[in-house]
């Protein structure tokens, strides 16, 4: 969560979890899409997930 609010990348994330790359891609793509629906915000506002 902290990397996630300090900007941190995908990558630099997922060594801290243990997990791939592309598993947190997933896992920060259906949490800003959850978060854009609970805001009721288009699908492509600014808020994007892969870096």
């Amino acid at each position: 969560e902290e990397l996630v609010l300090r900007g941190g990348t995908n990558a630099e994330i997922a060594r801290r979890l243990r997990k791939s790359p592309r598993t947190v891609e997933h896992q920060l793509e259906s949490a800003f899409r959850k978060l854009r629906e609970f805001l009721d915000w288009p699908p492509n506002s600014p808020i994007n997930a892969p870096r």
